[in-house]
């Protein structure tokens, strides 16, 4: 994980895990639309697992983080079907963790 959305905080980006300038501007434009998502939505709660999954499904589509070409350069290689896999993956990497979770 590369950084994170803290609400009321703001966007946090982990130096240890983010080397090069592009995966910054991922992580800062993928936590931007949580960040988005919260001031948008009045009833978004983040510990239903529902509104957070829905929050990270958004993020990884219109940040492009789950796109095949950025898949491929992370190693992976199936074409087909692979943005299901990603999500899951995501899902599991930002959800998952926290135990506050409901739903």
């Amino acid at each position: 994980m590369g950084g994170g959305y803290v609400r009321g905080e703001g966007i946090v980006v982990c130096s240890d895990q983010v080397k090069i300038q592009d995966d910054v501007n991922q992580v800062v434009i993928h936590e931007l639309i949580h960040a988005y998502d919260e001031c948008r939505a009045s009833n978004l709660d983040w510990t239903n697992c529902a509104h957070h999954a829905c929050s990270e499904i958004r993020a990884g589509h219109l940040s492009g983080d789950c796109h095949y070409k950025r898949e491929f350069l992370r190693g992976f290689m199936k074409i087909r079907g692979h943005e299901q896999v990603t999500f899951f993956q995501h899902f599991h990497i930002a959800v998952v963790p926290d135990l506050s979770i409901t739903g």
